[in-house]
């Protein structure tokens, strides 16, 4: 909520007279130019966990933001929580990714750009740097956006954060998508020994989820289709599929159990 503010009201950034409104909870900020020209005296808290992990953050413990409006990060935050809601992300997740946002609101990277979709992908950098990854398409799905947009805005705001890209093996993503699959540790640790067969050309590409579903096809022995893995990875049924006989040619001559390279080649 905004209220008069006494005294002067020119703002000391860009000089615009008459434009300082009192911010709740943030301070003095100017409505033209956006600059916080004095930081509130109390700071209330926020809280940044979810229902069944709560994780309490104050505002100065956890953001740097001093030249975006309380609105934005409101609703920033409130991206957050509903791509955590429908991705189950984990606390560590949101909270890196609340993190990431304020860093990016400071540099200006937020400004003139849906809040969405910047969010979307620091949501995805955020779940590589705590090698939580999930599938691009998945997180682009929640955002209702094109995977190659998303991936471009990822790029963009690491580029801008000035960070390194963060490749993530196939084997990485079996953690969420068993997760999200509902598979036991029996079942991960077949998936992860079936990735580790595939040579290293074969395993990167557009779609390292999609090769750690099809692995996951396989390591799970009929407990899944692959209209089920693809779903959970974002990805079509033909990238499944072709995946799957990737797998299968790895597996090949491995020491891994032949029996599983039998399942039969469905989505049903």
């Amino acid at each position: 909520m905004t209220h008069a503010v006494g005294g002067s009201s020119e703002c000391g950034i860009c000089g615009s007279q008459g434009s300082l409104e009192e911010l709740d909870h943030v301070g003095r900020v100017c409505s033209s130019c956006g600059g916080v020209a004095a930081l509130a005296d109390e700071i209330g808290s926020i809280d940044f966990g979810s229902a069944k992990e709560p994780e309490e953050r104050t505002w100065l413990e956890f953001s740097r933001v001093r030249t975006s409006t309380e609105a934005e990060v409101r609703d920033a935050f409130d991206f957050i929580e509903e791509f955590a809601d429908q991705l189950d992300l984990p606390t560590e997740v949101r909270v890196r990714a609340a993190e990431l946002y304020a860093d990016a609101a400071v540099e200006s990277i937020t400004a003139r750009r849906s809040g969405r979709e910047v969010v979307a992908a620091i949501i995805g950098i955020a779940s590589r740097e705590l090698e939580q990854p999930l599938p691009n398409e998945r997180i682009a799905q929640a955002a209702d956006m094109e995977s190659t947009r998303l991936g471009r805005l990822m790029r963009f705001v690491q580029r801008e954060l000035e960070r390194s890209s963060i490749p993530n093996s196939p084997a990485a993503y079996v953690h969420s998508l068993a997760s999200s699959l509902d598979l036991d540790e029996t079942v991960r640790r077949t998936a992860r020994s079936i990735l580790e067969q595939i040579p290293g050309e074969q395993s990167g590409g557009c779609h390292p989820g999609g090769l750690a579903a099809a692995a996951l096809y396989l390591a799970g022995d009929g407990q899944l289709t692959q209209r089920e893995v693809a779903d959970a990875a974002g990805v079509t049924g033909e990238t499944i599929r072709v995946r799957v006989k990737d797998c299968r040619v790895a597996m090949e001559g491995s020491h891994l159990d032949r029996s599983r390279a039998k399942v039969e080649d469905s989505n049903g």
